[in-house]
């Protein structure tokens, strides 16, 4: 078979890890384009019916094809599929499909959160992480720090997809023998010129001709766009700020107008957005004016430019970018290693001055409903200065990554509303704004296993209330206590420690029954103007050491043996009997003193 079968001077060589003529190439189509992911599908006869792909699936392979003066096209894939078509003569034919490394990724998903990196840096991670592909970063443009990006249930490949779209950087492929890298750019000076630069126009070509490259169909074509983008936002840190991003474009015809609005835009400020726009506005209108081309150019490759040449409109001859490209390749002479072959493309063009990006066309994950999550953090309580709090999620298998979490409250005024921080080690339900993974808010906390209520259920199902914990370390707590038991209705407050009352005017009290005071230490009363007591029945005050009435300089002490009264003067009035009786009785005055009654008797 090898010797009726040889590559040596074949127009389209086929390597691979294995020996030089296991496969011969017959046919060779393939797709790739700017913002694609490229797929060559190459049918190759082999002398073995029952090949074991074991030792090629998940590899390299390099398809040579010879281009005269231009030099040889290469396209380099990973062998991914492969499938048996049946009996060629006495070969067996096979299709083996080739597709970029990064397609590989597509074949993983994951959860996970990066935090404080740039979309660039984002990408760079994620595609060497578990790949060893070739990577080429060609960026000039700055690019904001994102404090949290999150990879929600989708592959890296999605993933990274979606935030190049986002943020306006196109990819397109290198190929070179035994490999091919992938190029990120974000802008039109990043595009090389195509092998040889220019490419002629013909319209009388034989299709088998392989001695140059032609373009043998040029058709111009028009599209109606959108002629403006306007992204809107809210930031919490900026919540009065204008957040609109707007950019617009001059369409010449009808209803080029058009505005793209959205929200939200995902962007902190205008001036982080407004790029965002200028992306999304880029992308529409780089529909608008694309050429439809057809020819022999081979080494065609999107992501690079091409200069026409020799248009009979001279208009036409210039440069432009390559958007895509399908190729077509039929070997005739697989068993001679002559060059009988037929091959033809179609293409898609735009000038190479018009701004292209990347379409938003991979889907955003979107988490809708609630979800759990631990609080962590250092100490018993982690909060900044918003309110928000440390969450791990538990779809985070690492369990190493928190996000800070905005927390609803009951109220949220201007340095008043209600402040319940959830504490380290609880479980808090997540929901997320406009279901963005990015932007989750806690809107509640449950008990589980772990912490359970503070009331005995459903024993105490009668008992609502809140108790809190001392920290740091616990061991005491504050709590509100409502007793909805019938007939043994209860509200109780306890303070661990101190308990402040400020009323700045009025206090009204009504008590139905008894009132208890029970005070461990000292109570201390003041009041700036005057207190009423009014009693209907008696009144009751027991002291144990002694009791003192002071007003000015006069002054009532009672002691378990003496009352002393002293004032300035004293005046002692019965309207019936005055009785005073003791053991002993003295009465001493240092000036006069008058016993005065209508009988004044003395024993």
């Amino acid at each position: 078979m090898a010797s009726r079968m040889r590559q040596e001077n074949q127009f389209a060589r086929l390597t691979t890890q294995l020996g030089p003529n296991d496969f011969v190439v017959v046919r060779f189509d393939g797709t790739e384009g700017l913002n694609e992911l490229f797929e060559f599908r190459i049918e190759a006869l082999c002398e073995k019916e029952n090949f074991d792909f074991d030792k090629l699936i998940g590899t390299n392979c390099t398809l040579r094809i010879e281009r005269g003066d231009e030099g040889p096209r290469y396209f380099d894939g990973i062998l991914v599929g492969a499938s048996w078509l049946g009996r060629h003569d006495d070969a067996h034919a096979y299709r083996l499909i080739l597709r970029p490394w990064i397609w590989i990724l597509g074949r993983t998903t994951t959860c996970r959160i990066f935090k404080d990196m740039t979309v660039p840096d984002i990408v760079e991670a994620v595609l060497q992480e578990k790949i060893s592909g070739q990577l080429d970063l060609n960026l000039s443009k700055s690019y904001p720090t994102l404090e949290y990006c999150v990879q929600y249930r989708e592959s890296d490949l999605d993933f990274v997809r979606r935030l190049l779209e986002e943020y306006g950087v196109s990819f397109h492929f290198k190929h070179e023998p035994g490999e091919h890298t992938l190029v990120l750019v974000d802008s039109n000076s990043a595009y090389k010129p195509i092998n040889g630069g220019s490419r002629p126009y013909r319209v009388d070509l034989n299709v088998t001709d392989r001695d140059g490259e032609f373009i043998t169909e040029w058709l111009p074509g028009r599209a109606l766009t959108a002629g403006k983008v306007a992204y809107n936002d809210y930031n919490f840190k900026t919540p009065t700020r204008r957040m609109l991003a707007e950019k617009a474009t001059s369409n010449g015809y009808a209803h080029g107008d058009m505005e793209l609005y959205d929200y939200p835009g995902r962007h902190e400020d205008t001036g982080k957005g407004q790029p965002l726009a200028e992306h999304r506005l880029d992308a529409e209108v780089s529909r608008d004016k694309r050429i439809a081309a057809g020819g022999t150019c081979i080494s065609a490759c999107p992501g690079q430019v091409l200069t026409l040449k020799q248009h009979p409109n001279d208009a036409q001859n210039g440069d432009y970018l390559i958007l895509h490209a399908e190729h077509s390749v039929d070997v005739a002479g697989y068993r001679s290693g002559t060059s009988a072959t037929a091959l033809h493309g179609s293409y898609e063009l735009i000038a190479s001055d018009q701004p292209v990006a990347p379409p938003l066309a991979t889907e955003r994950p979107r988490i809708y409903g609630v979800q759990s999550a631990r609080v962590t953090g250092s100490g018993e309580i982690d909060v900044d200065e918003y309110g928000r709090i440390l969450c791990l999620f538990f779809w985070d298998r690492d369990q190493t990554t928190s996000m800070r979490c905005r927390v609803a409250q009951s109220w949220a005024g201007q340095n008043w509303g209600s402040v319940f921080i959830p504490r380290v080690g609880m479980e808090v339900l997540v929901q997320y704004l406009d279901g963005d993974p990015d932007r989750p808010v806690v809107v509640g906390a449950v008990y589980n296993a772990d912490n359970m209520p503070p009331y005995d259920l459903p024993g105490e199902k009668n008992i609502a209330g809140v108790k809190s914990n001392s920290t740091t370390g616990g061991g005491g707590y504050n709590e509100l206590i409502f007793d909805d038991t019938a007939g043994n209705e209860l509200v109780r407050g306890h303070a661990q420690k101190d308990m402040e009352t400020r009323i700045e005017n009025d206090e009204r009290r009504e008590i139905g029954n008894d009132q208890t005071l029970t005070i461990d230490g000292f109570r201390k009363t003041k009041i700036d103007r005057s207190d009423d007591l009014k009693i209907t029945q008696s009144l009751k005050i027991e002291a144990g050491t002694s009791v003192e009435i002071v007003c000015g300089q006069s002054k009532i002490k009672m002691t378990p043996a003496d009352i002393t009264i002293e004032s300035i003067n004293i005046t002692v009035k019965a309207n019936g009997m005055l009785n005073t009786q003791g053991t002993m009785a003295e009465h001493k005055a240092s000036g006069p003193m008058t016993i005065k009654g209508a009988v004044v008797l003395i024993n």
